[in-house]
């Protein structure tokens, strides 16, 4: 039995989609079936979040290395203009493999404060037949230092 290529408007061929949360990453369901990952989005997010000195690098050859930024360092520090200016380029670097390796036509990456205590960053990605796909990653590192210093769990009451 085949299964169509789209069912409902949900992609469910490729490997699952991977989806930014809070709490790292999860795979989204439709149903019982996991929506897959219709392009490149996995590929983005596992290159801007992978740390510096990742085992499988020794796997690869240079050009196709990835963790290879300091993209979620940057990203979490402190918020200003410089911050925002180099988180972009951290993002730019993290992608520059699909680049070399002529999987996409170009990567463009904005960093922006939309609402004062969290940074957004959108990238935007050229694939080879000059179609373009934005998809925004979002850090609001404060929320995320209060949880680690007073965790919700911790004042709740029985």
């Amino acid at each position: 039995m085949t299964y169509p290529r789209k069912h409902r408007g949900y992609q469910y061929e490729g490997e699952p989609r991977l989806v930014m949360t809070p709490d790292g990453v999860t795979i989204e369901f439709k149903g019982t079936q996991p929506v897959m990952d219709n392009g490149l989005e996995n590929a983005a997010l596992i290159s801007l979040f992978t740390d510096r000195g990742w085992w499988g690098n020794a796997l690869l050859k240079s050009d196709e290395q990835i963790g290879k930024t300091n993209f979620e360092k940057v990203a979490s520090g402190t918020i200003n203009i410089g911050m925002l200016a180099q988180t972009a380029n951290e993002a730019r670097l993290a992608l520059k493999w699909m680049v070399s390796l002529k999987i996409v036509q170009s990567v463009d990456a904005r960093a922006y404060n939309r609402n004062g205590f969290g940074v957004d960053v959108e990238i935007i990605i050229t694939g080879l037949d000059g179609s373009s796909k934005a998809f925004k990653v979002s850090k609001y590192g404060a929320n995320w230092t209060s949880q680690v210093i007073d965790p919700a769990q911790a004042r709740l009451t029985p």
